[in-house]
């Protein structure tokens, strides 16, 4: 397995670098290296290493302490359910990854409007599409966690679990954007701050709540995280770029999609509750 993923990862490198290479016209092929641009970019490639860094430990750390806490079989149940709080944070990835030079270009010709027009417009198109399918998950978790367990019985631990990483995957896919306008204006100091911050407090909440609640405290410990740091990284990215007034964006971006989704889903799964589960969720996803 582990040799397979080296040959995946080395033909995707030289097919990556082949694509990067030959996009635009205005690259030069027979470039050299230059060592002053390496040491003029170099603030930022160690900024965001770092920032990276942070996140793989912090990412990890649950699974660690989970590991050694509690029973193998619970573990392999929490994985589960951190898999489904991943596929919501990795809905904002292509996003993120769209938008990005579009940050960058509009940042370095000054041009805060485009930056403002920029972030509404790809939030009013990526939240709906992140609710849309974390209310059905959400609602639904029982039926799905049976289908995928292939009729084994779900536990009501297993439920909060999945819907635990479901609401702290909300957070993580929504801040996907303004992490990447932080990035974009290359002024890292204050997203470094928080982030120093958190792999200082973030250990000790985990400990005290997985000795409390088991996984469960471990799962509500990644809401907690994923909460947090929205919030905390839309202020910083609003700060450098005054896209708007706070309490509007998280109106307009959090509570409003919540409320909506949520009551159209339950008003169908209210219409719908002796069909069979499979055109309920299909409708809801709708």
């Amino acid at each position: 397995f582990l040799e397979l993923q080296v040959w995946v990862s080395a033909a995707e490198l030289i097919i990556f670098r082949y694509v990067a290479w030959s996009s635009h016209s205005k690259f030069d092929k027979k470039a050299t290296f230059s060592i002053a641009l390496v040491v003029r970019e170099g603030r930022l490639a160690i900024g965001i290493g770092a920032i990276a860094a942070i996140a793989i430990i912090i990412g990890q750390l649950d699974k660690i302490m989970v590991s050694r806490l509690i029973e193998l079989e619970m573990f392999g149940l929490y994985s589960i359910a951190a898999m489904f709080g991943l596929v919501l944070t990795t809905l904002g990835y292509p996003f993120s990854s769209a938008v990005f030079p579009q940050f960058s270009q509009a940042l370095q010709n000054s041009d805060n409007e485009k930056v403002k027009q920029l972030f509404h417009s790809y939030m009013s198109i990526f939240i709906p599409v992140l609710f849309a399918v974390s209310a059905p998950l959400l609602i639904f978790t029982s039926d799905i966690l049976n289908i995928y367990l292939l009729g084994e019985a779900v536990s009501d631990s297993q439920v909060k679990l999945v819907q635990l990483f479901v609401i702290g995957g909300v957070f993580a896919g929504i801040l996907c954007l303004p992490n990447s306008l932080i990035i974009a204006s290359g002024n890292l100091n204050a997203l470094i701050r928080y982030n120093s911050g958190t792999i200082l407090i973030y250990p000790v909440i985990l400990y005290s709540l997985i000795d409390q609640f088991g996984a469960v405290g471990a799962a509500l410990s990644f809401v907690v995280y994923q909460g947090v740091s929205c919030f905390a990284i839309i202020l910083i990215s609003n700060r450098l770029s005054r896209i708007s007034k706070l309490y509007l964006i998280f109106a307009r971006y959090l509570l409003l999609p919540t409320l909506v989704c949520f009551c159209v889903t339950v008003v169908i799964r209210f219409f719908f509750s002796s069909v069979e589960f499979f055109i309920v969720a299909e409708i809801a996803l709708h």
